[in-house]
């Protein structure tokens, strides 16, 4: 399978979210994630998996866990070291693709912000099933992909979003057999010459991910409708899995 992900995730995908990933958003989402680990003050050990330039990672981090953010980019993980804040021990970076499992253990492995579903059906299961052995008793596995049931219910072939400086035409297709979403994305910023990139997502239903998970030894498995820990609906723009190894 054509590795687009290595070339789709640089600078052009990077500006195209600056704008909504703001500060106020990361310390909401890491609430509720760490309301999920456990009681409050209590450090963890977590592994964020497609970490980008560590927003999840660093705010953990700053909060008193043990982080280890795992992402294929250099640029990336160059930009989450020089991101830390002074006066707390630095997170443990790592320049790889999150096939490759960094041993544990851990108390929650973290794949955010649609990170997940890059590989064939058979590569996916076997990374859910590689990490999971990394995750002791008790312990989190959360995934946040996009929610198909929503997508599908308000699909569009084409259509273009504005996250200035950059606008970014998105065209589509839905392989209802193979339940991938295929994107041929433009980049257009003044002054210079567009930039296209093809992405392929495998996107799982609420039942398809529940079933992953618990083949492989969760016995506990919830879903959010966001980061926030809003109710799953079908209308939802995302699904939250949160899967708990079983005591």
């Amino acid at each position: 399978m054509d590795e687009w992900f290595r070339h789709y995730y640089g600078r052009d995908y990077a500006a195209s979210v600056e704008s909504r990933l703001t500060p106020e958003r990361t310390r909401s989402e890491i609430d509720f994630l760490v309301s999920l680990m456990g009681p409050d003050g209590v450090p963890r050990r977590v592994a964020d998996l497609g970490a980008g330039k560590g927003r999840h990672a660093i705010e953990l981090k700053r909060r008193g866990h043990a982080v280890t953010a795992v992402d294929l980019n250099p640029a990336f993980v160059e930009a989450g070291r020089r991101a830390e804040p002074p006066g707390v021990p630095p997170v443990r970076w790592v320049t790889g693709d999150m096939r490759q499992v960094i041993p544990g253990p851990y108390d929650a492995v973290l794949i955010l912000f649609q990170s997940f579903g890059f590989f064939s059906d058979n590569e996916n299961a076997d990374l859910l099933a590689n990490w999971s052995r990394e995750i002791g008793p008790g312990g989190l596995f959360v995934v946040d992909v996009w929610n198909v049931a929503a997508l599908l219910a308000r699909w569009s072939p084409s259509f273009r979003l504005e996250a200035l400086p950059l606008v970014v035409d998105h065209q589509q297709r839905w392989d209802p057999d193979t339940h991938r979403l295929a994107i041929h994305y433009t980049y257009h910023s003044e002054g210079t010459a567009p930039r296209e990139y093809d992405a392929s997502f495998r996107l799982y239903t609420r039942r398809e991910l529940t079933a992953l998970f618990k083949s492989v030894g969760f016995g506990e498995v919830q879903c959010f409708g966001s980061l926030t820990g809003e109710p799953y609906t079908n209308r939802s723009g995302r699904l939250i899995l949160v899967a708990r190894r079983t005591v």
